[in-house]
């Protein structure tokens, strides 16, 4: 057989999609694994191990060999070149493709000789691939082995036979939490007793801690100062061990008669002693104290210390500080933020946002100026300790704001985080970096030895994991600080019973959506912004009613409906085509994107009235001037598409939402009792049942807010709200009056977004969720604002859910743990619905006259009452 020629991967896929790295990253699996030969080891001095990882570098200029691929251990030394004949000659293409669809790796087999040594070289990449490169490696002679888990299962034999099956690595919080107990089993040691004594003589403290928190002071002060756990004492005063341990993963050995230090998960060596850790990651569940332990922690030890937590939680940390110790704390924050008297205080706060505005480059008049505010303000700073607190927050390597904590010059990194696994295994990865623990404080090291083998089954990955985790981090849960217990109960509210609005508004919103995925097929996900767009004006209708849609994006609505409902043939299969489709959903999208009340022309840009507006057979709108003189010209086309038009085409958006009534066959209701927004009734009732109980209200959608402060103070309820908007000290004093006044606000209306995480809110025994998350972890989040250290009776939540609506299938969603990601509860970002299953979208916007499929668990029980478990 001739080689074949290489031809370079394509940048899409069959559907149209954009194959990303992002997109890789979901799904790419190992598709070939071949033994190759490197050669030209007596030329180098690199030394390799068996299992050692290797780095291939392409060298096209090679004077030798235009497909030279030189071979580097991972200390970064030469070890020689992939063999020339047939390896290079047939790689080079493949390594030289600059689609992030594949991907070459080696892997030493053993220790090399004199001249040579064999490797294995995997190829990773997308599934669809595989077959393709196999058979042109085979071209030039070069067998490989399929991964198995693209292998074809083999015919059954008439033999009986033992099949043994290996067992799959399913890494989730359960798995980590039993990492975590390894940790917990350790702190046994500490003498709590002998910890608190010394505290006590040191000034500095102002509140007693807690039996936990001297635990977790004592886990801290030996992962900063470097003694071992049972002698942690030592280093409550400032000491470090001057006889530091070396990091997780390495030991020391001997190698041909020189002593070096060798790292277990990459088996590399090296002369240099690896740099010790001075930090680590808090992952305490929430509600446990962790502010405090670090203040603990930064009080007894001292030291500058620069702590960046989200805006919402600025006010606290400063407080915080004030009412447990004597540190002095500047917030550094706002316009007119300075750290120029830095020596009169212990500890700076700033905010995430903050730091990323002074960090991230910028081209413009004000570069100077920024260049400036960086250098003098904390990035500018040498610290002796960072705290980040929602450390979950730089969990995306590729973020700015990831790059600005990087920035920070300290020598002893911390994170804090109730929730360290988000989204998956890779959350970790940026928490390692940050805290700089060799070798997987480099993002490649960390895919190699972890993500990517537990994402291909291999135990080993999670064995790596487990001895970082073990090492650098600890939690704890709620269970061990004896809380009043938490229950949940979940209110079903009918949306639709005195609401024929809402029903006719969401009915348009829903199966125009349903109609178009139905009628894309795959391409579904090409258009992932507007069923974003329309997840999100469903939910809104939900919380609130059609009052949160101006009425001319609910017109858009119906005409969206009216068009696709048009190209339906009358035995129900569709005849509209897909480009027809996705002109109708994108112009939809648009129409739904803003919250402005006012109607804009697409050709002159005026603000119009309603009845003034005029719609096109492709949802283009525009006023009856501009729709005028379209018709007037010759020929006649749609501004926007051009698309050919008639004046018959040109239909009044009064008239779509005329015909729509006209059309719909709604059952007969008592319209004189017409509820708006059933679900605001339905908290309001409950809110006034509480009588004086103070209780804290999330949802996502501040206008939802809005309106239910609105009927608050129409009852006489008093109340305030929490959100972005708010500046952050006038949040504080919010706060503030909600914990301490008796006669503050007796329901607080929060933001989840600004206010779902590091608040304390113990006042209130009462939590009402207006609306359910994507990502269970936020609820819970939301829930220990109130349920945590200080609280002393028991907490309820109530989770309010639109029954048979899409927040009823985001509920059996969360309770099947299959939303749109491979099982990980998260945020429908873009991103992420981009990435979604196409089988899972589809199941969002099903009839819920039709049955589930596997792909979403049967519906929730409806017991009033749902115990959770403090642990």
């Amino acid at each position: 057989m001739a080689p074949l020629r290489y031809s370079r991967l394509p940048t899409t896929t069959s559907s149209g999609q954009l194959i990303t790295s992002e997109y890789v990253e979901e799904h790419e699996m190992v598709l070939l694994t071949l033994r190759v030969k490197v050669v030209g080891c007596q030329y180098y001095n690199g030394v390799v191990h068996a299992r050692e990882m290797a780095t291939i570098i392409r060298e096209p200029h090679n004077r030798y060999d235009s497909n030279a691929i030189r071979v580097d251990n991972m200390a970064g030394h030469q070890v020689g070149h992939i063999k020339a004949n047939p390896f290079a000659r047939a790689l080079a293409p493949l390594a030289d493709d600059p689609s992030p669809a594949i991907r070459l790796e080696v892997t030493f087999m053993q220790p090399h000789n004199m001249y040579d040594v064999d490797a294995i070289m995997t190829i990773s990449g997308l599934p669809q691939y595989a077959g393709a490169i196999r058979q042109y490696l085979l071209s030039y002679g070069i067998s490989s082995s399929l991964s198995p888990q693209l292998q074809a299962p083999k015919k059954e034999t008439s033999r009986v036979v033992k099949v043994i099956q290996a067992t799959p690595i399913h890494f989730s919080q359960k798995s980590l939490d039993a990492m975590f107990d390894q940790v917990k089993a350790e702190l046994n040691i500490i003498d709590v007793k002998q910890i608190g004594a010394y505290i006590e003589k040191k000034p500095g403290i102002k509140t007693k801690p807690l039996t936990h928190q001297l635990q977790g002071l004592a886990w801290l002060t030996a992962r900063e100062s470097g003694f071992p756990l049972a002698d942690a004492v030592k280093g409550i005063d400032g000491t470090d061990n001057p006889n530091l341990p070396l990091p997780p993963l390495w030991e020391k050995r001997s190698e041909k008669g020189r002593d070096v230090f060798f790292n277990v998960a990459t088996n590399t060596s090296t002369p240099q002693q690896p740099n010790y850790a001075f930090g680590g990651i808090l992952a305490d569940e929430m509600g446990m104290g962790k502010t405090l332990s670090m203040l603990l922690l930064a009080a007894l030890r001292r030291g500058k210390t620069l702590v960046v937590v989200p805006t919402s939680l600025i006010e606290n940390w400063s407080s915080q500080a004030q009412e447990h110790t004597y540190l002095r704390p500047l917030i550094y924050h706002g316009q007119e933020r300075n750290i120029a008297n830095i020596d009169d205080y212990d500890v700076v706060i700033t905010s995430y946002g903050t730091l990323t505005s002074e960090h991230a480059p910028r081209t413009g008049v004000d570069n100077a100026k920024r260049q400036k505010k960086a250098s003098t303000g904390p990035l500018g700073f040498a610290w002796d300790r960072v705290i980040l607190d929602e450390a979950h927050t730089i969990r995306n390597i590729k973020t700015k704001t990831f790059q600005a904590v990087m920035a920070i010059q300290a020598r002893k990194r911390w994170c804090l985080t109730g929730t360290p696994l988000i989204n998956k295994v890779d959350d970790f990865m940026a928490l390692f970096q940050f805290v700089g623990a060799p070798p997987v404080d480099d993002p490649e090291v960390f895919k190699r030895c972890i993500s990517r083998p537990i994402k291909n089954q291999d135990p080993a990955g999670l064995a790596c994991l487990r001895v970082l985790v073990q090492s650098l981090s600890l939690r704890r849960s709620k269970a061990i600080i004896n809380l009043p217990p938490r229950t949940l109960e979940i209110r079903y509210v009918d949306i639709f019973k005195n609401s024929f609005a809402n029903q006719q508004t969401y009915d348009a919103l829903f199966k125009t959506t349903a109609i178009g995925i139905k009628v894309l097929g795959d391409d579904a996900l090409s258009n992932y912004t507007a069923i974003l767009e329309v997840l999100t004006r469903l939910r809104q209708i939900c919380s609130c009613g059609t009052t949160c849609l101006p009425p001319e994006r609910v017109a858009a609505a119906n005409l969206a409906l009216a068009r696709l409902e048009a190209g339906t043939d009358k035995d129900g299969s569709l005849s509209i085509s897909k480009e027809e489709a996705v002109a109708i959903l994108s112009r939809f999208k648009d129409s739904l994107s803003t919250d402005e009340q006012s109607f804009e022309c697409s050709i002159c840009l005026r603000e119009i009235n309603i009845d003034q507006a005029r719609a096109l057979p492709c949802t283009h709108f525009y006023c009856a001037t501009c729709c005028d003189r379209l018709l007037a010209s010759t020929p006649s086309k749609c501004a926007m598409c051009r698309q050919p038009i008639s004046a018959t085409d040109i239909t009044p958006i009064e008239k779509v939402v005329e015909q729509q009534n006209n059309n719909a066959e709604p059952e007969p209701m008592d319209l004189t009792n017409e509820d708006d927004a059933p679900k605001l009734t339905a908290v309001m009732e409950t809110l006034q049942e509480l009588k004086e109980e103070k209780a804290v209200v999330f949802s996502q959608f501040v206008k939802t807010l809005t309106k239910l402060k609105d009927r608050l103070d129409a009852t006489n309820i008093s109340s305030d709200l929490f959100t972005g908007a708010i500046s952050t000290a006038k949040r504080a004093a919010i706060v503030h009056s909600f914990q301490n006044d008796a006669n503050g606000p007796r329901v607080l209306l929060v933001s989840l977004k600004c206010g779902g995480q590091g608040l304390n809110l113990t006042a209130a025994s009462t939590v009402l969720l207006l609306d359910p998350w994507w990502n269970a972890s936020t609820e819970d989040q939301a829930l220990d604002r109130v349920h945590r250290i200080g609280q002393s009776k028991p907490v309820k939540a109530i989770k309010f859910v639109a029954n048979k609506t899409i927040e009823e299938r985001i509920v059996e969603l969360q309770q099947s743990k299959k939303l749109l990601s491979e099982g990980s509860l998260t945020k429908i970002s873009a991103d992420k619905l981009r990435a979604a299953r196409l089988g899972q979208l589809v199941e969002l916007f099903k009839p819920f006259d039709e049955p589930s499929t596997s792909c979403i668990a049967a519906t929730t029980s409806r017991s009033p009452l749902e115990p959770i478990k403090n642990a």
